[in-house]
This record gives structure tokens, sequence and C-alpha cells, in this order.
């Protein structure tokens, strides 16, 4: 009953306890501190001194001033965050607005002490006293300074060797694709039949021949009346930024007109270009028929769906400096792919200094249209350059200089002497957030009686939003268009567009507001939701779709399919209401079956398909997926330091697995074409003694195209040893192949043992890390199997 007494005198009458001198043993978790000095009174309960305590015991920092104690953690060394307040006089702690605790201080011999328990209050541990063993032990809820720094130290070694890695990556080059001539191609036929006794088939077919200069495609739509739907002709040699395009050509925007395509036309380039914000225009390839989702810096911005030939445009119109967009591919069940495409920031475009730049443009439909654009490099960051337009009947010339004045600033000014019209865009970039561009005198096209406008466009990308907004000008009105896309759930977005047009003639104002809620994800069922209100808040339009993918619903019961894909779409216009759905089942890999209908009518589609590529050589042709049709083909061999054939080794490559037969050959069949694919080597099936020299290996591949390498395996080894002297408790020992930049490492124990496992044969530094300090030592190891016992003396490194 003493304490519960005295208690509340603890801090003002201190003879009332008798308190004596003793040393208990404090164990911080499983770390003995030896014995410790503290205040025992007669029931064996232990006071501590609390500055003493907070500094040396816990590792914590803060003062004592006035009876009033303000502790931190040791990673708060601002001391931004709430201190831990422990308040002497009226012998309570808190911390911010936290309740107040009572606890048991008191003031012995100018000393202020605190009951052991009361640690429990105060500060984050867990203290607890066992009385039979003189033994306290605390368990702290926080890291040490000590814990804090091994962490900082690994993951400076841990950043460090990342980027080392990635470096060496960057310096590894790329095992390039043969010269052979590479011949693909597919051909789809279709029967169909629909409710109004239309019966009718179709044929589809692609081909595609490519060799290391040049590829051509060609596409056939037996229903147009003109069969060629696509062709195009690409001459771009390797190590050469010279390109010719023929056939299907997609033309960039610049001051003087807006992005372009070109079904019949020609195009040639002397300089390499990189996708330019503002209005942006790409084209890419997929599997026909499927959904790409479209994401800016992560948020979701709108879907596209590929032609039946894979193709698809996107077009954006408010795509910023630096942006990072994204193309989400749905290909099949549980099966995603994403490329990204990181846009040119503000000093893109320019013409090194010196350099010339050459465009050579010829439309051959209609009005034969050809235009020229010459441009020079006066200094890095300015480029002067003008350019032509010839028409049959008409010729137009223009002059335009680029300028970067400072890093956030980029700016373009044109002149067309015969029009007198002088077009300017000034592009600015505020941190890494947001931009903002003005645009002067603007047109579409470059032509002669283009409309003019004006624009002002900002862009602001967060986290978790991205904010635009269009101020428009013509002579016919203005337009503003604010829009909104957030993320706000893990795979929901919510995206909100306005659009405000006033005609100056009929002096008329149409609001028109969009809101659009799609679920994007790497998951089998996506579905997307938008609506369209006018100004009087009534339903312009509004639509709707559902898409799975499945192989074990209910839609595939018996499981007769490989895979079942479902498409269901609504739509309402004013007074129209459209419903529609898509059933298309495979059964195989060259036949498949697709039911559609909407409100009017329903039908029927059976199609078998077919793909084979041909590299002229002594395998006349090999079957592919269809889908696959202008994959690579990746073969090679698994060798040692001898050329000696290692068989049974694992390769991997993307999502495609190989092993090396008896021979030491291996065959990925369908690659798709990309520069840098990385092919991996599964170590943990090698024997001990073998490494690999590149792990990834990096390589390119090209459309119906074959790229042959060699996987070298070097015989690697291991070794132990005792580092003698005085070590501090954190020290590793690092060992750096001069040769070809590996490095391997290991902790060295408290007794000084050190193990190191996969080294080659080679001159080696090696660094000992001793604390705060780096020694460094040269060695060669050469050794088959392991070095034993290779022992150091700290004073043997310098």
């Amino acid at each position: 009953m003493l304490f519960a007494l005295s208690f509340p005198l603890f801090a003002n009458e201190p003879s009332q306890l008798s308190l004596y001198p003793a040393h208990i043993e404090v164990r911080l978790g499983n770390v003995g501190d030896s014995f410790y000095r503290v205040m025992m009174d007669d029931e064996e309960e232990p006071y501590l001194p609390i500055e003493s305590s907070i500094a040396y015991l816990l590792e914590m920092h803060g003062d004592c001033v006035q009876q009033r104690c303000e502790i931190h953690l040791p990673q708060d060394m601002a001391r931004e965050t709430p201190a831990f307040i422990i308040d002497l006089a009226h012998s309570v702690c808190y911390r911010s607005n936290s309740p107040q605790q009572p606890i048991q201080v008191l003031n012995y011999e100018q000393e202020w002490l605190i009951h052991w328990r009361s640690l429990n209050d105060c500060v984050p541990v867990k203290a607890r006293w066992y009385i039979e063993d003189y033994q306290l032990i605390i368990d702290k809820d926080y890291k040490s300074p000590s814990e804090l720094e091994e962490e900082i130290q690994k993951l400076k070694r841990d950043s460090r060797e990342k980027a080392k890695q990635l470096e060496k990556l960057a310096r590894q080059p790329a095992v390039r694709p043969l010269s052979t001539l590479g011949f693909s191609t597919r051909l789809s036929a279709t029967a169909s039949y629909e409710s109004d006794n239309k019966e009718g088939g179709y044929l589809l077919s692609d081909s595609l021949m490519s060799t290391e200069n040049w590829i051509g495609q060609l596409s056939i739509d037996s229903r147009e009346d003109q069969p060629v739907a696509y062709y195009n002709f690409t001459l771009a040699p390797p190590n050469n930024s010279n390109q010719v395009e023929l056939g299907h050509v997609l033309l960039d925007g610049g001051l003087y007109s807006h992005p372009v395509i070109l079904e019949n036309g020609f195009h040639y380039t002397n300089h390499e270009t990189t996708p330019k914000f503002g209005d942006l225009q790409l084209e890419r390839t997929t599997q026909p028929n499927i959904n790409i989702d479209v994401l800016v810096n992560g948020i979701y911005q709108s879907s596209y769906r590929s032609d039946d030939f894979g193709r698809f445009v996107i077009e954006e119109n408010n795509i910023a400096p630096g942006d990072t967009l994204t193309f989400r591919y749905y290909l099949a069940k549980g099966v995603w792919q994403q490329e990204e495409v990181v846009i040119a920031g503000l000093d893109g475009g320019f013409l090194s200094r010196g350099k010339w730049g050459v465009d050579a443009i010829v439309d051959f439909e209609g009005a034969k249209v050809g235009a020229g654009i010459i441009e020079y490099g006066i200094d890095d960051y300015l480029t002067f350059g003008t350019t032509a337009l010839i028409a049959e009947h008409d010729t137009l010339l223009a002059f335009q200089t680029r300028y970067l004045p400072s890093h956030w600033l980029a700016m373009q000014v044109g002149w067309i002497p015969e029009l007198q019209r002088f077009p300017i865009e000034l592009d600015m970039q505020f941190g890494r957030a947001q931009s903002l561009s003005l645009e002067l005198n603007k047109s579409a096209n470059f032509t002669r009686n283009s409309d003019l406008y004006d624009a002002l466009k900002y862009s602001y990308s967060g986290a978790y939003y991205n904010a635009y907004l269009d101020l428009r000008h013509e002579d016919g009105g203005y337009k503003i268009s604010p829009q909104v896309s957030m993320k706000v759930a893990r795979n929901l977005f919510l995206r909100y567009e306005s659009n405000y047009t006033h005609d100056k003639k009929e002096n008329v104002d149409e609001f028109l507001h969009t809101i659009e809620l799609a679920k994007n994800g790497f998951s089998d069922i996506s579905w997307r939701v938008k609506g369209a209100w006018d100004k009087s808040g009534s339903l312009e339009q509004t639509e709707a779709s559902l898409r799975n993918i499945c192989t074990d619903c209910w839609l595939n019961h018996g499981q007769y399919f490989e895979e079942v894909m479902s498409n269901l779409s609504a739509s309402y216009n004013n007074t129209d209401l459209e419903l529609s759905a898509t059933v298309e089942a495979r059964v195989n890999s060259n036949f498949k079956i697709k039911l559609f209908g909407n409100h009017e009518h329903y039908g029927v589609e059976l199609t078998t398909e077919a793909a084979a590529r041909s590299h002229f050589d002594e395998n006349i042709a090999e079957l592919l997926d269809w889908s696959k049709y202008s994959f690579a083909k990746l073969v090679g061999t698994v060798v040692d330091q001898q050329g000696n054939a290692i068989p049974n080794v694992s390769l991997r490559v993307l999502d495609q697995f190989a092993m090396s037969d008896e021979n030491g050959e291996f065959v990925f069949h369908q690659v798709p074409a990309h520069d840098n694919l990385s092919i991996y080597v599964d170590e943990s099936a090698l024997d001990l003694n073998l490494t690999t020299q590149h792990n990834p290996i990096l390589v390119n591949t090209r459309q119906a195209g074959i790229t042959q390498i060699s996987v070298v395996l070097i015989a690697s080894f291991g070794v132990d040893g005792v580092i003698e002297g005085q070590l501090e408790s954190n020290s590793y020992l690092h060992f750096k192949h001069i040769a070809n930049d590996m490095e391997l490492s290991s902790k060295i124990e408290e007794d000084g043992f050190y193990m190191v496992e996969g080294l080659t044969s080679g001159l080696y530094l090696i660094t000992l890390e001793n604390g705060q300090q780096k020694r460094m030592m040269q060695a060669h190891l050469d050794n088959e199997f392991w070095i034993s016992g290779l022992n150091y003396q700290v004073s043997d490194f310098y």
C-alpha cells in the first residue's frame, strides 16, 4: 500500500521512500547491455535515471528543462514530429493531444528517476522486470541509431549495386538479328450468316517481308472495293538516321499543321524523331479486335480498339512535355502486355550544332501535294529552317526558328511572307507537374485558306489525378474545355470533361458535360460508363461497355473451348437506344466461332486462321499462331569457355521458357520484335562451378527475322577465410573483378569469418569496409572450385 498512498507525493517528498543503489542486467531485446546502475526501493523495484537512460540506454535524443523532458525518436533528428513529453512537476507523460498518463517519478539527490513500469507509458518500449534474475528486458518499438545506420548502409550498398548492374547492362551491346530474309503471312477465311437471310464470307490476309535494312507490309481485305487495305515499305538501315517510308505514313505535327495520316504517301527524313508533346498521334500493332487502354502518367485517359489487322492509332491533344504514355493490351485470360512511351521534353526536337535536317513529303492521293522541310542547327538549342508546300497550281514558302532560352521555356516562331502570317508557339514547364502552352496565329493545315486559331493550354499531373485546360479562340467564336482524370480506387478511374462553345455569328452558347467511370487494371473483367449532359442537365448521350474473357465460366460449360471472350455495350443518343453483344469462342488455335447481335438483327461467323513463316533455308516454312505471325525466331547455343556444349540449361524470354538440348542448342519460336530484349539464364539450376558471363543477355529481334546468340558459361569458384585485426560490428568484404566490373560481397562475422561464391578467374580489387573506413588491396584469384582459408590481416589493406 506504500506506493498507492504516497504516489502523488513522490516528486515533492522523496524522503518517504528508502532507496539504495544497485546494479541490474539490462537487455535490449536479445542483446545484453551488461550491468546498469539504478536506484532500488524496499520492494526491489528499480528506478532509472531519466536523462542518462533516454540518451545512452534507449538511444533517443532530447533534453529536460525546468522539470519538463522532451524526447524524440532517433530518426527524428530535425525534431519534426511531436515529442514524447515527461512532465516531472505533475508526474504525467503524454504525446501531442494523447491522454495524459500518470507515472511514478521522483527526485533523489538532485537527480530525476523514473519507475521501470512508467517507461511503457512514456516512450514506445515494452519493459519487463524479473526480480529473480535481477534482469530488466526492454523491447523497443523503434530503431536505434546503430540499426538505422546499418539500414542506411544497406540501402547505399543495394543502390550502388543496382546502379552498377544498370550501368553494366547499358554497356552490354545487344546481339543484332541476322541479315537473313524473312517472310511471314497469315490468312483468315470467314463464313457468316445474319438473321435477315444475308449469307456471305470474306478473306483477310497480312504479309510481311523484312531484312536487316528494310521491312514491307501488305494487308488485304476482300470486303473493300479496293482490296489493299494497307501497305507500307520502310527503308531504315541500322546505325543510320536516314529513313524512307512509302504507303501508309504518319506525319508529326509542327508549327504549321497538326499530325496527319497519308494512306498513299512518301516520307524521307535524315534525323531521328521522338514522340512530341501537344497534339500526339501514334500507331501501334497488336492482336486484332482487342481493347487497348491508354494511361497518361499512370492515370486512365481513354480506350481504343484495334482493327481486324491489329492496328490502332491513338490521337490525344493534351500531352505535356515529359509525359509517360502507357498502352495496356488485353491479350487473353490473365495475359496483359504493357508498353510505355516517354514523350520528348522541351529540349527535344532540336538539331545539334552544325547538323542539317531534311524532310521530304509527298501525298499521291487527290491533288498530289508535296512538301519539303530543311533545317540547320545554329546552336544545340537554336534551329532555323524553311518549309515549302508545292501543289499543282500553287507554292507556299515559310520560315521558322526554334529556340530554348531556358530549361523551362521553348519557343517557335514562323513567318509566311506571302500571307504575312506569324505563327508563334511558347511552351513552358514548371517543375515536373505543370506545363503551359500558348499558340498564336496557328492553323490545322499548311494552306492559304486554313482557319486560324489562338490557344492557351495548361496541364497538371499529380500522383492521383491529371488536370487539363484548353482555351481556344477562332474567328467564329471561342471554346473552353477543362478536363480532370483521377484515380478514385486501385483500378477505378473517373474522368470529367466540359466543353463550352460560343458562336459569335449566331450568338449561341453550348455546354456539354461528360463524365466517364472506368475499371482498368490487370483483370479479366473491365468496364466503363460514359454520359454527356447539356447546359440544362438533359442527357444527350450515354455509353456503357463490359468486356470479359474466361476459360472456366458458365459460357464455357463443359470446357469445349480454349477461351471465351464476351463484349456487351449499350448506347443512348437523344431518343435512340442501341444494345449489342458479341461472344467469341476459340475452339483451337486455328478455328473460332463468333455470335453477335443487337436490337435489330443477329448473326454468326465461323472463322479459320493459319499463319506461316519462312527464312528460305533448309526449313521451308514453319506454322505460327495467327496473332503472332510477325514474331521473330531466337536461336542459340549454350557452351563453356572451351566451346563445349552444355545441355539442360533453362532460359527465359518474357513468359516463354526453353531448355538447351544435348548439343547445347535452344530455340524460341515466337518472340516479339523488340530492341534490348532480355534473355535470362536460370543460374539456380547450373552446376556449382558454372556462372554466366552476362545475365540477362540483351538481344534485338526483328519482325519475321532470326537472332542467333551464344550463351557462354564460365567456371566460377568460392572463397572463405578470416579477417584478423580490429573490426567494427558492421564490416564487409567486397570482391570487384577488374576486367568485367562484377562485384560480390560478404558480411564479416563477429569472429572475422567471411565467404563469397560466384567468383571467376582474374584480377580483383578487394575492399574492406570497416565501419566508416574503406581500405583496399589487389589480388589475382584463380581456382576450379573453392579456395578455403584465404585469410587476411586488417593491416594488409591500404
